[in-house]
């Protein structure tokens, strides 16, 4: 596992436009973003990125100020970046995920299905071959999958360790392919995950974990005939055959977003070959957190069906697994929760900010029930304000929101409903109108607190700005994607897809893989702040000495004294400068934690290749396909 460095905040030089006017990538992503949905941005930097989005913003006439969304990309930049994990090492590196007290309970507690009666079954194998096609990818195939587990020594001894020790023999192939789907256990990687997650945002107390989510959907084909979907029911039942759960999907990609291809559109197969995507499968639409670009929580459905629908039980799981203090600010997303459903359910049962790209649909609310006194004739398309009287669109100068309180003062839990009234846009009127509302329940999309436009006072400007950075990074998700396509192997097209039939199954293997993501950024950082390692790695500097002849540990920046003090345990004493103390619990959670708190879980040689850096920036974020500005 090889340590990479979080990104940079934008650094933008005044004399950058002109470097990159002609730049062959700028030009190729503005295309796109005029339009040209085929130009897939891969080599863009954060600075080119910035540079483009205020040049169409300005192309377009948007109130976008450049230096508030300056000061949003870096606000926004995320505080953590994924380590590489290394095929020559896998089994190392799954020692090293495996060895966080948090996997060991998930280990522990991960136990398939069984019958009323007789002993309880041996799935050390099943979870073996799970842990390899999930979280190594070396392959999409099983087969390959087994043969790892069973001729890499080193990954099989772990297994093994995993399971309470003693020699075990591997049950054949088929034996372990048919424990895949009794292994299925999406709700406790949730509860994993989110732990996780929560320990991060304890170790970076400043990076703004949890505060600002993205959610986003993915295309998963399921290993069966990728034909279109019925004429009818029992044609369709017929085509799903041995994957009843796989559901046929089409999207056409245009320049206002994508859409379903209708049934009556089946005949047009070169269209959304050539202009979208097709499959037959299932969809993963994830909640991500962005600062750590790391998932949340997730789910795996039938493709047929709207993936929007998806972010009702992902944030009902993600409220119950957080806790009491869960309150983000925003969640970030596509067009295709930017709803009126969706919009109300998070601002008035959670009390979150919805960031969604505008859709273009062609609505006009009547607005006269929701404007007092009649004051407010219409909503223009960005959402802003027209007056009654003069006809003329006007500038937002705050929006108001309820309180997360009950009747007797206490906090809402999120589910619950607060008071859907006291959610208020105010703009005003330069002729004599004075200052007007409408309330959001006009139309939950257009009227938001993060508005779709820029004109208005500085506290507006700087929502759309933060409106139009998360936006862009939305970029995160796109990760998310490529390391479980590219550095997994799952959710792949064509031949290299996952050739595994039963949804149980599938979604198993896609709970492993992202909660390895999880679990593998977290190792890294323990790893660099020596928690639970007994020995300081080789290879470094030689660190000065104390009176009494020990090591003396090192002595941070000044940023990072005041983070580990805030976050971190403290720091070892000079007569046991060579481990790290922590309280018995977490002692005995940790493989080899001793009881007086020595937790010799890597060996020095481990942390030494754990603690590698980069000699340039570490990580390129990867770029989102179809980012696009709000109107």
């Amino acid at each position: 596992m090889e340590h990479r460095n979080a990104p940079r905040p934008v650094n933008f030089k005044r004399s950058l436009p002109a470097r990159l006017k002609h730049d062959p990538q700028v030009i190729k992503w503005a295309q796109r973003l005029a339009g040209n949905a085929h130009m897939r941005p891969k080599d863009l930097s954060e600075e080119q990125l910035a540079f483009v989005m205020l040049e169409v913003a300005k192309r377009r006439g948007d109130e976008l100020d450049r230096d508030l969304f300056l000061k949003a990309m870096a606000e926004t930049t995320p505080a953590l970046a994924a380590p590489k994990l290394e095929r020559q090492r896998l089994a190392e590196d799954l020692e090293l995920i495996w060895s966080q007290p948090e996997m060991r309970t998930f280990w522990d507690g991960w136990d398939g299905a069984r019958a009323k009666r007789g002993p309880a079954p041996d799935y050390a194998t099943g979870r073996g071959l799970a842990v390899v096609l999930g979280m190594s990818g070396v392959s999409a195939h099983a087969d390959d999958a087994y043969a790892e587990l069973t001729q890499n020594r080193a990954i099989w001894k772990l297994v093994e360790r995993l399971s309470g020790g003693g020699r075990r023999i591997p049950h054949s192939y088929e034996n372990a392919t048919k424990q895949l789907p009794r292994l299925a256990c999406h709700d406790r990687a949730l509860a994993t995950n989110v732990q996780m997650i929560r320990e991060l945002a304890r170790l970076h107390p400043d990076a703004g974990i949890g505060e600002r989510l993205m959610i986003d959907g993915m295309a998963v084909p399921a290993w069966c005939a990728q034909v279109r979907a019925g004429k009818d029911e029992t044609e369709e039942r017929a085509r799903r055959g041995v994957c009843p759960e796989a559901g046929a999907r089409a999207i056409i990609h245009a320049s206002n977003g994508k859409r379903n291809v209708a049934a009556g559109e089946r005949g047009s197969a070169n269209t959304y070959l050539a202009k979208g995507k097709f499959w037959r499968g299932y969809y993963l639409v994830c909640i991500a957190d962005q600062a750590s670009g790391l998932p949340l929580v997730w789910q795996t459905m039938d493709a047929s069906r709207d993936e929007a629908s998806a972010i009702i039980p992902l944030m009902s799981d993600l409220a119950r697994l957080w806790g009491e203090d869960f309150a983000p600010e925003l969640i970030a997303g596509d067009s295709a929760w930017d709803e009126d459903n969706w919009c109300r359910m998070l601002e008035v049962e959670y009390g979150i900010h919805p960031v969604f790209r505008l859709h273009h649909a062609d609505r006009r609310p009547d607005v006269s029930k929701h404007s007092r006194d009649g004051t407010v004739a219409a909503i223009t398309p960005s959402g802003r304000l027209v007056c009654a009287a003069h006809r003329q669109a006007l500038p937002m100068v705050g929006a108001e929101t309820a309180r997360r309180v009950d009747g007797a003062g206490d906090r809402l839990r999120p589910g619950k409903t607060s008071d859907e009234s006291a959610f208020r846009i105010r703009a005003e009127c330069s002729k004599g109108c004075g200052r007007l509302g409408l309330k959001m329940q006009a139309d939950w999309s257009r009227l938001t607190y993060y508005p779709h436009h820029g004109h208005g006072a500085g506290a507006i400007q700087w929502r759309y700005a933060m409106r139009q950075a998360m936006l862009t990074r939305l970029n995160g998700m796109e990760g998310i994607w490529q390391r479980l396509q590219g550095g997994k192997k799952l959710g792949t097209d064509d031949a290299d897809r996952t050739r595994i039939r039963r949804k149980e199954a599938h979604d198993l293997l896609i709970d492993l893989a992202l909660l390895s993501m999880t679990a593998a950024t977290l190792a890294d950082v323990r790893a660099q702040r020596q928690i639970g390692v007994s020995t300081p790695p080789r290879g470094k500097a030689a660190q000065p000495s104390t009176a009494n002849g020990s090591t003396a540990p090192p002595s941070p920046s000044p940023k990072t004294a005041a983070r580990m003090t805030a976050s971190s345990p403290s720091p070892p004493s000079a007569t046991t400068a060579t481990t790290t103390t922590v309280n018995a619990a977490e002692a005995s959670a940790y493989p080899g934690g001793e009881s007086t708190g020595s937790l010799p879980v890597l060996s020095s040689e481990q942390l030494a290749r754990a603690r590698r850096t980069e000699p340039s920036r570490a990580r390129a974020d990867s770029l989102l396909p179809d980012l696009m500005i709000d109107v």
